[in-house]
């Protein structure tokens, strides 16, 4: 029995092994698009990191540079993105602040809000130039 149920366990790590491999392998390829030409593809690659959660963190400078690119879409998306990437996107939070006070585009001052919500604790000068101090 001992046996069987260390077969068991060494497949099941090597196949969430296997899994890890190919969805960072998946996320690189993704981040490649992070500054295509076309919006809509940088749009959907912050997406697409944001939703990888975790796997997408290396990808967390790349996805706090797009908070000023010149299409809304693509600050949206990368504000969301950010949020889900919680306390490894905390050392951008100025950058979402500044998006949430500053952005010209409604939506992307919210979702800028929610993200800094969603990073929990903001970085000092963050909360520093909240407040006015």
């Amino acid at each position: 029995r001992t046996e069987k149920a260390t077969a068991e366990a060494m497949e099941r790590m090597e196949t969430e092994t296997k899994a890890v491999s190919a969805v960072s392998v998946v996320s690189e390829d993704v981040a490649s698009r992070l500054h295509h030409s076309e919006p809509v593809v940088r749009q959907a690659a912050a997406a697409a990191l944001g939703a990888l959660g975790e796997v997408a963190a290396e990808h967390v400078r790349q996805l706090a540079s797009l908070i000023e690119d010149v299409d809304s879409g693509v600050r949206r998306a990368a504000a969301i993105a950010l949020g889900n990437l919680g306390q490894r996107a905390v050392g951008h939070a100025d950058a979402l602040l500044a998006a949430s006070q500053l952005d010209d585009d409604d939506d992307v001052r919210f979702h800028a809000a929610v993200a800094l919500g969603m990073l929990g604790a903001t970085s000092r000068a963050a909360r520093c130039r909240s407040t006015g101090r």
